[in-house]
């Protein structure tokens, strides 16, 4: 597909394949009336093989698994490069980021716009998480970042660290919310929210802090019905099926989780 003259330009609109919605009048498992499900629309760029840029435009249902897909930045969010610091909104595929597994090109780059106050039974898909200086240690982060809601931060808790210096994991950045240091934001209008794909899964520099790149995680979308299926790979269209994503690059593990091991 031709590169578009201008940058941010997305083409193609596919919407989702017939029968992602089921009967809207069909009693979910509670006996509830079961609803259509809130949609949002996700726009995509991916680097193909030959080194084109493909375009897209997709609708996708509100669900955790499609929220993470553009939540790990906000728009202005600085992230390190081979070029030296840029706005997510400015990358695009092809571009080299600084990462915890050296200098690698962007493969995909997704955003979304959500709004103030979002959809009240989805809190986490509404509010943005602001992170003060210092908040992890010296110059972690230098400044204020904003991230995303689904933003995740490697770091080397007390409780895993090995004297060889192994036992990273990644946390996510909403378990250190404490109102002080790490903070949600509801952001006064609609903002666009972001996510990239590296060829290898791992953290990009952001301020001194490292944020995790997109991988929905070791049989997340095997879970997902035909349809979904198809909808979910039709975002990525570099990736053939779920092991394209590769391996995680660390260990996830939630803040409870490590609270429980510096109790024990």
């Amino acid at each position: 597909m031709n590169r578009p003259s201008i940058r941010n330009a997305f083409a193609a609109d596919t919407l989702p394949p017939a029968g992602i919605s089921q009967d809207r009048f069909a009693p979910r498992p509670d006996g509830r009336p079961q609803r259509d499900p809130l949609m949002r629309r996700i726009e995509a760029a991916s680097l193909l093989p030959d080194l084109s840029i493909h375009y897209s435009n997709h609708a996708v249902p509100c669900t955790d698994l499609f929220d993470r897909i553009t939540g790990g930045f906000a728009r202005g969010t600085l992230l390190d490069t081979r070029d030296g610091p840029m706005a997510i909104e400015d990358l695009m595929p092809g571009d080299f980021v600084e990462s915890s597994e050296g200098a690698q090109p962007i493969l995909w780059i997704g955003s979304t716009m959500i709004a103030p106050g979002g959809f009240p039974d989805m809190p986490a898909a509404s509010g943005l998480i602001r992170v003060m200086p210092q908040s992890f240690g010296v110059a972690r982060p230098t400044n204020d970042v904003l991230l995303g809601p689904w933003a995740g931060l490697l770091h080397n808790p007390p409780q895993l660290r090995q004297a060889n210096g192994k036992g990273h994991v990644l946390t996510p950045l909403k378990d250190f919310i404490d109102g002080d240091t790490v903070v949600r934001v509801t952001p006064p209008s609609a903002v666009r929210v972001y996510h990239i794909v590296l060829r290898r899964h791992a953290a990009v520099r952001v301020s001194g802090l490292e944020v995790e790149t997109y991988h929905p995680g070791p049989g997340v979308i095997d879970k997902l019905g035909q349809n979904g299926l198809q909808l979910f790979l039709s975002l990525f269209p570099h990736v053939k099926d779920a092991k394209g994503f590769g391996p995680l690059g660390f260990p996830r593990v939630d803040k409870d989780l490590l609270d429980g091991l510096s109790a024990a």
